[in-house]
Parts: structure tokens; C-alpha cells; sequence
């Protein structure tokens, strides 16, 4: 994600495994969009740590980072040089044009017409992995070691969108994810099982408005002991009716999520609940978080309530990128500073 003063939500187009641009092909994991996550860029250091999602042609990044007590003494300071991942390489039977690795490829085999292997070693660790690509989306991935043979396979609708992942272990113990999108390309469903132990179900919703702007995100979670023998041997762990064995120590995590926009589009609110609970134990988690945003220009300012009060203010270059960011803690005595980032970044 791009960090954008004006947090669109850019779903048109996610991740895929083979990305064709005008000047490079692009090797990458597939991942589901997260839409929620895109719109809580401003809450995540790895973030603003992670040169990739900076806009622009980054040639290096600085992170100085310092810490202070309320009387404004130094407790702690660090600086990070970073520099954006560019391992070109080229690989002629897939593309005349250079392709950037995230994976890591030592070797490519042409296994179909439009099937290849991109083979990917670490003699070191006794690790091997081979990604099957098709029609330019990687399809399979097999990691063998000397202890384990993990297979994960990923499936697509005709929107070349990703709609499964299943990742299973030779013993049978994996997970399988699976998503659901509308007309205009969103996604509206997540869900996760995984039968590692029990059965641990997430469920992820999403709600969007007229002008296709996130409103409401949930996430519900629970662990189910299901006896698996009980259940018909041709199901698969999607498939298993777990909701009907609900216990009493079953432990319900359900997380809501609103947001709130201007009249331009802007995200203005975030309003979040987080509960946890269940019918032996009754109510063990319930707190609420709140986020107020308001802008000028090359600035974002935000008042939370975690309950705790918090102020952050993000200072951006002509670039979209972050100059500083700035937290404070606010008290009934006042308000002072408590953290605070300072970016260099250096252009081509």
C-alpha cells in the first residue's frame, strides 16, 4: 500500500504472483487484499520501516528514532538505514524484460506451455522450494526439508483474483482460506480453518458504502474441538459443521470495526470494539478504541482514545512519503511528546 493522505481503497488491482508492468515482471507471494489494513496503515511501524511501500524512486531511507520521558529526557535513540529490495534477474523463457525477485529464484524450468517451475535452494538449512507458475500466477508451492514437505496451493476466479489458499503438512494438518468478492471487484468475505489443533475458525466481513469506501469491517474467531470421526470423511475442514459444537469454553474474539468519512472521501473516524467471551467464562475482553483525523496539507493529525489518550501527528513530503511522525501522550497535567521519527529519504 502507498501511503496516500487520501486513504482510497485500491482493490482494482492486489497482489498476484506475476505482476506485468510497462518496464518489469514481478515475482510475489499471492495475498489477499486487506482492506482494513490499508486504511490502518497510520497504526503500523512496519509500515513506514518498510521502503516498499514508499511512493517515488527511493534511493535510501533513515530512520532516526527517539524516545523521551514526560520531563523530556532521552531515554532511548536509534537510526536504521534501509534501501528499497531491487534483486533483478533475468529469466528469458518467461519475459525478455528484467524480473524482480521477492521469492528468491536460483532456477526456472519450463514445465508446460504455459507452466513453469521456479526453483528456489538453500543447501545451507536443507531447504528447497518450487513455485509452479501458470498462466503467469503461481499455482503451487512445495517446501521440502530434511524434517518436513509443506504443500500450499492457490486457486483463482476468472477476475484472476485470489479466492483459496490451502497449506497442508504431510500429516494432514493445514489451513485453508477462502475469499469472496462483488461486482466491482471488493472483497466481502474471508474465512480461515485450521485444523492444527481443533478447529480454528476466522471469519473476516466487509461492509462498503455507494462510493465503494470500506465501512465496516468484522473479525470473528474460536477455537471448536470438533471430533473429526463423527464427520463425514469426504468433508474438508471448510466444510466441517463446527457451529454445532459450540461449548461452554469456547472462547468467542469478535472485533468491529467502523469507519467514517468526509465529504471529500477522506477517512475522518475509526471507531473499533473488542470483545472476548464465553458462556462458562462470560465476558473477558471488552474495550473500545477511537480514532479522529483531520488534515492540512502534507499533514495528518490524529486524537485517539485507546482509552488511553493519544495524539499523532504525520508530516508528509510532496512525495506522500513521511517526514516525521510525532506521539504524544495527553494527560490531565498536559500533553507531551513521547515518541518521535524523523525520515531522510534519498531520490534517484
Amino acid at each position: 500500500m502507498r501511503i496516500n493522505l487520501n486513504p482510497w481503497l485500491n482493490i482494482a488491482i492486489f497482489t498476484i504472483a506475476l505482476q506485468l508492468t510497462a518496464q518489469e515482471v514481478v515475482f510475489k507471494t499471492p495475498s489477499f487484499p486487506a482492506p482494513e489494513q490499508e486504511l490502518l496503515y497510520f497504526l503500523s511501524e512496519d509500515h513506514f520501516f518498510n521502503p516498499d511501500n514508499y511512493n517515488g524512486a527511493l534511493q535510501a531511507l533513515e530512520k532516526h528514532f527517539t524516545e523521551y520521558s514526560a520531563t523530556g529526557q532521552v531515554l532511548r535513540a536509534d537510526t536504521m538505514i534501509t534501501q528499497p529490495f531491487k534483486n533483478y534477474k533475468t529469466f528469458k523463457k518467461i519475459s525478455k524484460q528484467p524480473i524482480l525477485d521477492y521469492l528468491g529464484i536460483h532456477e526456472i524450468k519450463k514445465a508446460g506451455r504455459n507452466t513453469f517451475e521456479l526453483f528456489q535452494y538453500d543447501s545451507l538449512h536443507i531447504y528447497n522450494v518450487v513455485y509452479t507458475l501458470k498462466n503467469n500466477k503461481i499455482t503451487t508451492v512445495t517446501e521440502d526439508t530434511s524434517v518436513y514437505v509443506n504443500d500450499i496451493k492457490y486457486g483463482y476466479n476468472a477476475q484472476d483474483q485470489l479466492v483459496k489458499k490451502s497449506y497442508f503438512n504431510e500429516y494432514g494438518s493445514g489451513v485453508i482460506i477462502e475469499a469472496k468478492y462483488n461486482s466491482k471487484g471488493q472483497i466481502i468475505s474471508q474465512s480461515s480453518f485450521d485444523n492444527t489443533d481443533g478447529l480454528y475458525v476466522i471469519l473476516k466481513t466487509y461492509t462498503y458504502n455507494n462510493e465503494q469506501l470500506l465501512t465496516h469491517f468484522k473479525e470473528k474467531k474460536a477455537l471448536y474441538f470438533v471430533p473429526f470421526e463423527e464427520e463425514e470423511e469426504n468433508l474438508g475442514i471448510n466444510e466441517v459443521h463446527y457451529e454445532k459444537y459450540v461449548r461452554e469454553d469456547t472462547y468467542f474474539n469478535i472485533k468491529n470495526i467502523h469507519f467514517s468519512y468526509g465529504s471529500d472521501q477522506k477517512l475522518t473516524e475509526v471507531s473499533q470494539t473488542h470483545r472476548g467471551f464465553s458462556k462458562e467464562l462470560g465476558e473477558q475482553l471488552n474495550t473500545n478504541f477511537n480514532y479522529n483525523l483531520s488534515y492540512l496539507p502534507n499533514q495528518l493529525s490524529i486524537v485517539a482514545s485507546l482509552p488511553e489518550k493519544r495524539n499523532y501527528v504525520y508530516q508528509f513530503d510532496n512525495q506522500n512519503n513521511p517526514i516525521t511522525i510525532r506521539s504524544y501522550v495527553v494527560t490531565d497535567a498536559g500533553t507531551w511528546l513521547q515518541k518521535k521519527t524523523r525520515f531522510t529519504i534519498t531520490y534517484h
